[in-house]
């Protein structure tokens, strides 16, 4: 017998190979995993076929060094057919894209005692998208009131955005004898984990975003923890895939139920909802106009309501959290003369300000700080915005005798004593989030809240996402949460103090009419200098939706945007040139 396996590795192109199965192994399913021999690597591979005879000489056939779980299929036929779409999208070659997705395999062959195994979908079986917003992620009796009732019908999945959220899963499920691994984990762990949820020895599964894939029988289901956090995209390494776009492809293929927890669901999470439940918040944050203390001569960074508020923490012996969104010592660098502000030559962005250098954080461009303006030579050159720098500096002096972490991290929220002043980014409600919750804390304050709205099409979502997180710990602490700010009628803020139905519906409504996503698939194109523009459109109109818009943003580089309701791009975009390169969704 023979099976071709596409290889989990990292490779330039898509490629298969046909191997021999021995006749002491277990003939592998469609869909099992087995381990193999690649140009003297050992890897995890993929059967995606099985058949008599192969075409290659029986000289150059290897033979499979082992199948896991007994050749059980660990994937259904519909995620097999899903993933050359999968591995398109991201503009990878599908090796690499499994190499993310797949466990590594034991050194010993991994057997399961009872094969359950998975099959196709159910006849008749519907996948029910719904979202469901909830009043703390970190609320461990409603986790587990949720839970029960999904693990009583079957097997469960659930993605976690890091492994600091993975971990406080697993001790809050514990009752429901879970198994869980992360990315980081030992060689081994995804494997005995997919195996132990395989054959029936656990029914919760709890995974970072790379366990997408696991394994379910058609009545298991899949559930995103913390759907909002932008950790379930890879974004530092290849392929920057997105476990919840992967996810809501695979729950369609397969008609299987999707649950996305969520203080804050993201706009594409509520665009392909089927069922969608939200609150309002019990308390409403205490609003600081900013306009109005510079009317009144106030030109400090903590006004006398946020002041007060923290002093109030600190003799009651708890901890106050500061959040800044923005490291360096400035934002931009702005002239007092001419008021121009110093951008990066390449790109165009304000260069940011770190002690005596400038930094492009989008293109990485650096240079010192200058001594004279470039535009008129004047001497006046100011730094501008709100810092975790100047942030420090100003909490030092205001409360010097107060212990202060910053900016907080996994050690220093451990270190640190009671009644502190916890100073960070957005990684307080990420990967600090959990250690956050153990503290005893009597205050929150955002001293810059415009500097949580930018000005790309996701910045008001997720500054929403990032307020809204915050005022589930202020909730769950019973303490106050004061937002300063230069606008209080903001549609963000609104939000935060009663059901934001109607505020998903108007963002809903702006990406339809500006074209942009969920509603639109938007592809950011490169092509080679040598392709004209004449050229490039006409290949385009041959194999695009008719109803795509093509704009040339710069040189050989072209924005596209479309309706797309599956979410994936075009399998038409396959016979384009292999030179041709693009990006789904790009931040810029």
């Amino acid at each position: 017998m023979i099976a071709r396996i596409i290889p989990a590795l990292r490779m330039p192109r898509d490629v298969s190979y046909d191997y021999r199965i021995p006749a002491t192994c277990p003939i592998p399913s469609v869909g099992a995993l087995v381990r193999i021999r690649v140009h003297g690597r050992t890897a995890t591979g993929l059967v995606v076929e099985t058949f008599e005879t192969s075409l290659v000489p029986a000289a150059r056939l290897k033979d499979i060094d082992g199948v896991f779980a007994d050749g059980a299929p660990l994937l259904t036929q519909e995620a097999i057919n899903l993933l050359p779409r999968l591995a398109l999208h991201y503009r990878v070659p599908l090796p690499l894209l499994l190499r993310n997705l797949l466990p590594n395999l034991p050194a010993r062959k991994a057997s399961a005692s009872t094969i359950v195994g998975v099959s196709a979908k159910q006849a008749g079986a519907e996948g029910v998208f719904s979202v469901v917003q909830m009043r703390s992620l970190f609320d461990a009796a409603a986790v587990r009131a949720l839970f029960e009732p999904m693990i009583a019908r079957g097997p469960l999945l659930i993605l976690a955005p890091t492994k600091q959220h993975a971990l406080w899963l697993t001790e809050t499920c514990a009752d429901f004898e879970p198994v869980s691994y992360d990315g980081s984990a030992a060689v081994s762990a995804g494997a005995s984990a997919w195996a132990a949820l395989l054959d029936g020895q656990h029914r919760l599964l709890i995974a970072t975003r790379s366990g997408v894939l696991a394994p379910l029988p058609p009545e298991g289901s899949l559930v995103l923890f913390a759907e909002e956090d932008a950790s379930y995209q890879q974004f530092d390494a290849e392929p920057k895939y997105d476990s919840r776009v992967i996810a809501r492809a695979r729950c369609r293929a397969e008609q299987r139920p999707l649950l996305a927890l969520a203080e804050a669901p993201s706009v594409a999470m509520v665009a392909y909802a089927d069922t969608r439940h939200f609150i309002a918040p019990e308390e409403a944050p205490m609003l600081v106009s900013l306009a109005d203390e510079r009317r009144a001569g106030f030109r400090g960074v903590f006004s006398d309501t946020a002041m007060s508020e923290m002093q109030e923490a600190l003799e009651e012996k708890r901890d106050v959290l500061v959040c800044v969104n923005r490291k360096g010592t400035a934002l931009a660098l702005r002239c007092g003369a001419c008021f121009q502000t110093i951008s990066c030559p390449t790109c165009g962005q304000p260069l940011r300000v770190f002690g005596r250098m400038l930094s492009c954080t989008r293109c990485g461009t650096e240079t010192s700080v200058p001594d004279h303006c470039p535009a008129c030579a004047s001497p006046q050159l100011r730094g501008r915005g709100l810092t975790i720098e100047t942030a420090t500096q100003t909490l030092r002096t205001l409360f010097p005798e107060a212990s202060l972490s910053a900016p907080a991290t996994p050690e220093t929220l451990r270190q640190a004593k009671a009644s502190s002043i916890l100073l960070g980014t957005e990684m307080l409600i990420h990967s600090l989030r959990a250690g956050v919750e153990e503290r005893s804390l009597g205050a929150i304050i955002v001293p810059s809240v415009e500097q949580l709205f930018g000005i790309g099409y996701r910045d008001s979502e997720e500054g929403y996402a990032t307020l809204r997180a915050l005022q589930a710990i202020a909730e769950r602490h019973r303490c106050a949460l004061v937002l300063q700010t230069y606008d209080p009628t903001h549609p963000v803020l609104a939000a935060l103090t009663t059901d934001p139905t109607g505020w998903y519906d108007q963002l809903m409504e702006e990406r339809r009419t500006f074209r942009y996503p969920p509603t639109h698939l938007w592809i950011r194109l490169t092509v080679p200098e040598n392709e004209t523009e004449e050229a490039v459109r006409e290949q385009l109109c041959t194999r695009i939706p008719p109803f795509a818009t093509v704009d040339e943003v710069e040189k050989n580089v072209y924005s596209l945007k479309f309706e797309n309701a599956s979410e994936l791009i075009p399998e038409a975009f396959a016979t384009l040139p292999a030179s041709w390169h693009w990006q789904v969704n790009p931040r810029t």
